[in-house]
């Protein structure tokens, strides 16, 4: 998982300004399990090849707002909290 990439691999980051996930259908599975919330990214950028009900409330409730959509990338911001 990402999850363990960064704790195992990458542990001395502690910060993320953007991550893209482009898994050709498998981003919820990606979603599901990115559980570490203090490294979670200014910007999220979600390839979605139809509007997924899983992803957009993911996103929202960790504080996201949908920006913009080019194609079939989405752009989420997250809210200052």
């Amino acid at each position: 998982t990402f999850d363990w990439i960064l704790e195992n691999e990458m542990s001395d980051i502690n910060k993320i300004d953007v991550i893209t996930i482009d898994t050709e259908g498998g981003e919820e599975n990606v979603l599901k399990e990115f559980k570490n919330k203090k490294l979670y990214p200014e910007l999220f950028v979600l390839e979605q090849h139809f509007n997924n009900k899983f992803i957009n409330n993911f996103m929202k409730s960790n504080d996201y707002i949908l920006d913009k959509k080019i194609d079939y990338n989405y752009f989420y911001w997250r809210r200052n909290v």
